[in-house]
Formats: structure tokens, sequence, C-alpha cells
């Protein structure tokens, strides 16, 4: 019985970490959220590893090295352990449902309100979703993405793990970055004939710019 609650608590930790990875990565985009949610996940480990009475924890062999370094940076950290797993959970589950909260408020202010940079410089919306299909795939540009790869804006693919360079037509894979393919010609024209997605760009470029302003961004394609 006792094997079948640690089982159950290893689980429903993880369900917890899952679903506030997707959460996260739904809404937020760069890079230094992803670096701050792994260190989190470590911290997490970390408490989690350390679960179990304190005499447990103290008679843990002396050659039981990760016991040791996670006492030791927990006790640096000032992070108290926990003797009984579900008081663990509510804690835990306390910080992302706060978590949450300020995500939704985020969500919620930032498409009520008219929106800034610390520039100033004023975005038209979140995010632009394309009507056209391209390569059999719908694509979405973020106006407020910072990353250059693989365009200035770039789009990505709301059915695959792909990102567009709107200039060159080129179609790279998400996570690896490899190329994979070019864009059909036609529908790209199409693309950029639409006024929605060309102020979408000149917003996301304006912003860009105004961050580095020694950066040469591509020119707007034309299409003979």
């Amino acid at each position: 019985m006792e094997k079948f609650k640690h089982i159950l608590f290893e689980y429903s930790t993880l369900l917890i970490i899952i679903a506030m990875f997707l959460i996260i990565k739904l809404f937020f985009y760069t890079e230094m959220n992803s670096q701050i949610f792994a260190i989190a996940i470590f911290i997490i480990y970390l408490r989690h590893h350390h679960l179990g009475s304190e005499v447990e924890v103290e008679e843990a062999p002396h050659g039981c090295f990760t016991k040791s370094i996670s006492r030791k940076f927990l006790y640096w950290l000032d992070i108290p352990t926990y003797i009984i797993a579900f008081l663990f959970i509510l804690d835990i589950t306390n910080f992302f449902l706060s978590l949450l909260i300020f995500i939704i408020w985020f969500i919620i202010t930032d498409f009520l309100r008219v929106r800034y940079t610390i520039y100033g410089t004023y975005i038209s919306r979140w995010f632009y979703t394309s009507k056209i299909n391209i390569n059999n795939s719908k694509w979405e540009l973020h106006n407020a993405d910072k990353d250059p790869f693989p365009s200035i804006p770039h789009m990505h693919s709301k059915n695959y793990p792909l990102k567009l360079n709107i200039y060159t037509g080129e179609i790279y894979d998400k996570r690896t970055k490899k190329f994979i393919t070019t864009a059909n010609k036609k529908e790209l024209k199409k693309l950029w004939e639409d006024e929605k997605f060309k102020q979408a760009v000149m917003d996301a470029r304006r912003v860009y710019l105004g961050e580095h302003p020694k950066i040469k961004l591509p020119k707007i394609p034309t299409f003979n």
C-alpha cells in the first residue's frame, strides 16, 4: 500500500509539472522562460527527492551523494523539506495556482489594453493568424516574439513544429532548426498581399529595431 501511495505521488507531481509546462509554453515564447522553468523543475526535484522523515534522510548512506548535495542546496536556499508528501502537493499546487492566476491576469490585460513595449512602440495585436494556407498548414505570426530565427519576424505553423522565414519562404524544423522545404511561391505572394499581415510585420520590425537599432532587417519582398 505504501508503495502504491509513493507511485501515485510520483505521477501526481509529474502531471502537475507537465500541465504547468504546457500552460507556460502556450502563452510564453521566449527562451528565458524556458530557462526559468528548468530551474524551477530542478528545485522541485530536489524537494521531492528530499521527501520522507528526517530520520530516513539522516540515516541515508554516506555514499548517497545526491541526497547529501540536495540537502545542502535546500539548506542554502532556505527551502523547507516535507515529512508528509501531501503537504508537498498542497504547497506546490498553491504555487502553480498563483502562477496560473498571474498568467490569466497578464493575458486579459494584454489583450484588452493597448499594448506597448518598454520603448512605447505600439503593437496592434498579440499575434496574427493568416487565413492563407501555406504548404497545407495554417501559420501564425507572433508580434512580440523576439527570436531572430529564421527571420524577424517569422511565422509558426499551427499544425506542425515548423517555422517560416516570411521573406524567403524557407521552412525550418522548430526544434532542430534544420531546413525542411520552401513555401509555395504563389501562396507566399498571397500572404504578402494581405494588408493585415503587412501591418503585423511592420509592427514587429519596429519593435525589434527599437531594441536593436544597428540590425539591418531584410527588405520587404516583391513578387513579379
